[in-house]
């Protein structure tokens, strides 16, 4: 059974990343025989043993495996209505595997936007706490439109206080240094 959702992302510690990349990298047939049709890699630069990768936006068998193996998962959502019911239905296949438990963790993006939905109430229908409310805010689109990322750009904007957030939580405080940083 496959379900929709907006954005698996899956993190997990490894003891040697190019073993590990090698024996992910050694199973496109195993992949496509599993529906992902795309995924990216990557790796904090200060933490070579710690490992993400964003999968296609569909459960089915080897997505699941690669959620029961993670350490953390982060559900990426938005403040509108399809994208909560695509939430739902995705935490709802989740819970018939037997896989969220305590690693699953509910990033709402543009928290604190004027849409007539409310954090709360989302909270309530989703069973869980928005545990990494990103805000939305103009500093996104601008430092998107220079090519550099918001966090460096405008370091003291609320998105990126929010992800130097989101990056302490899962990788400790060394991820979110603000060293090197240029801002205003």
């Amino acid at each position: 059974m496959e379900a929709a959702i907006a954005v698996l992302r899956i993190e997990h510690g490894v003891r040697d990343y190019d073993t590990w990349k090698a024996a992910f990298d050694s199973d496109p047939a195993g992949r496509a025989a599993g529906g992902v049709r795309r995924y990216s890699i990557a790796r904090p630069s200060d933490d070579p043993g710690h490992v993400i990768v964003d999968l296609p936006s569909v459960f089915n068998d080897y997505v699941l495996a690669l959620v029961e193996a993670a350490d953390e998962v982060l559900l990426v959502g938005s403040m509108d209505i399809p994208s909560i019911k695509n939430l739902k239905i995705g935490m709802q296949q989740l819970d018939l595997q037997a896989v969220a438990g305590p690693k699953l963790k509910l990033v709402l993006n543009h928290a604190n936007a004027k849409v007539k939905l409310d954090v709360k109430e989302i909270e309530r229908v989703l069973g869980m706490s928005a545990n990494f409310p990103v805000p939305d805010d103009i500093a996104v689109p601008i430092s998107v439109n220079a090519g550099r990322p918001v966090v460096v750009d405008e370091p003291k904007a609320p998105v990126s206080r929010a992800l130097d957030c989101i990056a302490e939580a899962l990788l400790g405080p060394k991820a979110s240094t603000k060293k090197g940083r240029r801002g205003k």
